[in-house]
């Protein structure tokens, strides 16, 4: 904004220059003044040689004057005697000056008294020239004797008067050379001063120019349109943004100049139908007469092109003794006004995406209930005890298919949630393409048999025999999208088709799922990937579904180099293609014409009674229950076990024995099973590690690896997984009799000996016919009946354990304890106390309030107290080591 200067700088130059040339001319006045002392002060001392020599010139004028007279009085000639007269009156006249300059002197001005009156005296004596008559003169020597008598005294005084004077002139000059120099000082001084005075000024004036330019550039720099207005509405002075938009916007760099009646323009623009500016102007007004200190508003200004938003404000502040000003400013809002708009926008979505999320709730609530149901159904009918045992065997596999795929819905969910918070990780195996398609048809045409759908597969000339690519990940994606379309076809047939594709070194492969299902529009298609949907609701009610496969399958085929595309008619079904990253291709076999009927596609792999291992197996877990669990299952397949309560026992003990496998509980006090682990390495230790963790999620397995495990088993862990992965790392027993004697030997520890008093108890106890008990899912098993049985026996002592723990406060005992029955109770068939004791120790982890967790812990309590056998009477007895 423009403002003329405070105080012009000539004028302070021309008052520097007037005053300095003041100065300069008192101190050439004073230094003129003191010339002229010095030249008095040398007149002053030059007197006496002045005395002297008007003596002498008397003393010669008289001399002549009686030469004169001689030679008148020898020739007569009269003019001898006028020339005397005249040359006696210069004599008189010198002697006659002589007297100013004698001052004080007694003795000389009496010498002078005497002698000027004979000289007088005589010249009266001599006649005047012409008349002829000669008067006699007085006597010539007492005149001589009296100017001789004069100038020996004038002689004495100039040797010593000069002195004197010179002394006293020497005083005077060196006062008045004081005096001058004090002035001088003085003036110099008054310079300095003025100097400092006018210096200061300027450095004011300097830093308030400063402060005022930078005034004027934050107001410049500000985006905001600001104008000056003074009492009549007339523009002052304006910032760079408010002419800049002036000047971008035709026809308004005139009306909105500076000078121009902004009051005017406001109301032109009211004239022009614009109810913000006539809104505007009468805020203007309202700021002017007082009546309110500041007015703003919002109003639109779009153009053509742009769409625009300004706040426009009124500010009223005081001008003194004069009259008042305003500032008038307009903030451009467009970037707030379109944030506003895509919140809004937002909102709506977010309000969508809780309408699906609503309904993917719904949709999974009733896929985890069906299964659920069937489980539950199924397990009651497994505790008639007038059922054969074929109709047993039925209804256990039956509850095994439907646990199995409310485990496949509960991956969904999990893969899903890490998807989204991109923590999965892929891994890159060479792995056989035959094998890998084999075991994806494998999981999925019982289905396609059950609906009585064909199920062909069609091979293309060539295909590699290995591929390298994530073989978990790729199963899971191509079993999804095979699923689905033995979900959504009700009658046909459903075709897989591979092919290869080669470009440059690599090698892709292409899965087409074809289908002759319902098929689907483009609309449907569109959202087909994205989460917790489905093509429609009614597609939803129909066939059920969670609504993740697609969208967890489509981000796999991403993260496995390929992608996953669509085409489909309403009617006529569906096609997917899936195509995977195969790695290089060189040194890869081909293999030519293969067909279905060569994929080693069996049933359903059952877990053999009669496998029998041999070896030393070192066990690491804290929990008692799960100790008993997890090595009755290795003793009786024939291994030797040995158990370490923590990570520093296990340690110990590998230290001292030896073991041909460890199977390492991860979560364990004292030192955990990834320092154990590590620490096992760091000695050189190379024996095989199996991590057991109730981590689930694909980067537990990942932290396990690092941490230099060989093997990843999630907890609750079956029999048929715990001894297929023990199978991997150690050696199948010789000949059964070899095993039985290893079995035999089992039998005869302590804890079978246990087990075989505990098992001459035929049942549990039955709870009272109105009272819902909780059974477990693994009571019917003759192999760990007996185990279960002294699990149940434990329970009153966990929960006096428990309720004990959380009476105290004791959180980090509490919650060890809590862990301890979470993995216990999904490995003896009891997965809602596994569920609660999760829930329970999660609440604990995140140091929730105290009645949070006591909440949780008394519905863990509650739940573990309806078991089936619970004897409520234990409680209060202690608890064993």
């Amino acid at each position: 904004m423009t403002r003329p200067q405070l105080m012009p700088q000539t004028k302070d130059k021309v008052v520097a220059i007037a005053f300095r040339l003041f100065l300069g001319s008192l101190v050439i006045i004073r230094l003129v003044s003191y010339y002229g002392t010095v030249q008095a002060d040398a007149s002053i001392l030059s007197s006496p040689s002045e005395v002297t020599r008007k003596i002498d010139c008397a003393a010669a004028l008289l001399q002549s004057t009686e030469t004169l007279r001689r030679a008148y009085e020898s020739t007569g000639d009269g003019r001898f005697l006028e020339t005397c007269w005249q040359t006696g009156m210069v004599a008189a006249d010198r002697l006659a000056e002589i007297r100013p300059l004698l001052g004080e002197r007694a003795d000389e001005l009496r010498d002078l008294d005497e002698l000027l009156p004979l000289v007088k005296g005589r010249l009266a004596e001599i006649g005047k020239p012409g008349n002829g008559i000669v008067i006699a003169a007085a006597p010539a020597e007492h005149i001589t004797a009296l100017v001789v008598s004069l100038r020996a005294a004038e002689a004495r005084r100039v040797v010593f008067i000069p002195r004197v004077l010179a002394e006293q002139g020497m005083s005077l000059n060196l006062a008045t050379l004081a005096i001058t120099l004090v002035e001088l000082a003085v003036m110099v001084l008054a310079n300095w001063m003025f100097h400092r005075f006018m210096q200061k000024r300027t450095s004011a004036e300097e830093v308030l120019r400063r402060k005022v330019q930078f005034a004027r550039s934050t107001v410049d720099a500000l985006l905001t349109h600001i104008a000056i207005l003074n009492g009549s509405g007339i523009i002052m002075a304006t910032n760079r943004a408010w002419r800049e938009f002036a000047a971008a916007n035709d026809g308004a760099m005139n009306a909105a100049a500076d000078g121009s009646n902004y009051l005017m323009v406001c109301d032109g623009a009211a004239g022009r139908n614009s109810s913000e500016a006539a809104a505007f102007a009468a805020g203007i007004r309202a700021v002017l007469a007082g009546k309110r200190d500041e007015f703003s508003i919002e109003y639109a200004a779009h153009t053509p092109a742009q769409r625009r938003w300004f706040l426009g404000r009124v500010t009223r502040f005081p001008g003194g003794d004069r009259e008042a000003r305003l500032v008038v400013a307009h903030e451009n809002i467009t970037p707030r006004k379109l944030a506003e708009e895509e919140m809004q926008k937002a909102k709506e979505q977010a309000e969508l995406a809780n309408l699906s999320k609503s309904a993917f709730l719904a949709n999974t609530s009733h896929e985890l209930r069906t299964p659920m149901t069937a489980i539950l159904g199924y397990a009651e009918m497994l505790l008639d005890p007038g059922q054969a045992p074929a109709e047993r065997r039925a209804c256990s596999q039956t509850i095994r298919r439907n646990g199995e795929h409310l485990l496949a819905i509960i991956n969904d969910l999990l893969d899903i949630s890490k998807i989204e918070a991109q923590k999965v990780t892929v891994e890159k195996l060479v792995y056989p393409l035959p094998q890998l398609i084999a075991d994806a048809i494998g999981l999925t045409r019982p289905w396609a048999i059950k609906k009585g759908l064909r199920f062909e597969v069609e091979f293309a000339e060539e295909i590699p025999a290995t591929i390298e690519t994530d073989p978990l990940r790729s199963k899971q994606v191509l079993a999804n999208l095979i699923g689905n379309a033995i979900k959504f076809t009700e009658s046909g047939a459903v075709t897989l088709r591979v092919r290869r594709e080669i470009s440059y070194f690599r090698h892709s492969i292409h899965f087409e799922i074809s289908d002759t299902g319902i098929g689907m529009t483009p609309q449907q298609i569109a959202k087909l990937f994205q989460p917790f949907t489905q093509a429609d609701a009614s597609t939803t009610r129909r066939f059920g579904g969670t609504g993740l496969g697609l969208t967890i399958s489509k981000r796999l085929a991403k993260l496995l180099g390929g992608d996953i595309t669509v085409s489909s008619e309403p009617g006529s079904g569906s096609t997917f293609t899936f195509t995977i990253d195969g790695g290089l291709r060189e040194g890869v076999e081909v293999i030519r014409n293969l067909t279905s009927d060569q994929l080693s596609v069996g049933a359903e792999q059952q877990f053999q009674e009669d496998l029998r291992l041999r070896g030393r197996v070192l066990l690491a877990e804290d929990g008692e229950d799960n100790q008993n669990l997890i090595s009755t299952h290795l003793r009786r397949s024939g291994l030797e076990v040995a158990i370490a309560a923590n990570g520093r026992e296990a340690v110990d003990m590998m230290k001292a024995q030896t073991f041909d496998l460890v199977l390492m509980d991860m979560q364990m006090p004292e030192l955990d099973g990834y320092g154990a682990t590590r620490t096992l390495r760091a000695l050189g230790i190379t024996v095989p590690i199996v991590a057991l963790t109730a981590n689930a999620m694909a980067e537990d397995r990942v932290k396990c690896i690092e941490a230099g495990c060989s093997d990843y088993l999630s907890k609750p862990i079956s029999r048929l997984q715990l001894l297929h992965a023990t199978a991997k790392y150690l050696k199948p027993a010789q000949d059964p009799a070899d095993g039985a004697g290893e079995a035999a030997q089992v039998d005869a520890t302590p804890d079978e000996a246990q087990e075989v008093s505990a098992s001459e108890t035929p049942e549990l106890s039955n709870p009272p016919a109105n009272s819902p008990r909780l059974r477990s899912e693994l009571e019917h098993e003759p192999s760990v009946k007996r185990l279960l049985e002294k699990f149940v026996n434990r329970l009153p002592e966990r929960v006096s354990s428990i309720a004990a723990l959380l009476q105290e406060k004791d959180l980090n005992g509490l919650r060890q304890a809590i862990h301890q029955l979470k993995g216990a109770g999904g490995g003896y068939g009891f997965p809602k106390i596994t569920d609660l004791a999760s829930k329970a120790e999660d609440r604990i982890k995140a140091e929730a309030d105290l009645e949070t967790i006591r909440t949780d812990v008394e519905s863990l309590l509650s739940l573990v107290r309806s078991v089936s056998g619970y004897d409520p009477s234990r409680e209060a007895a202690p608890v064993q080591a």
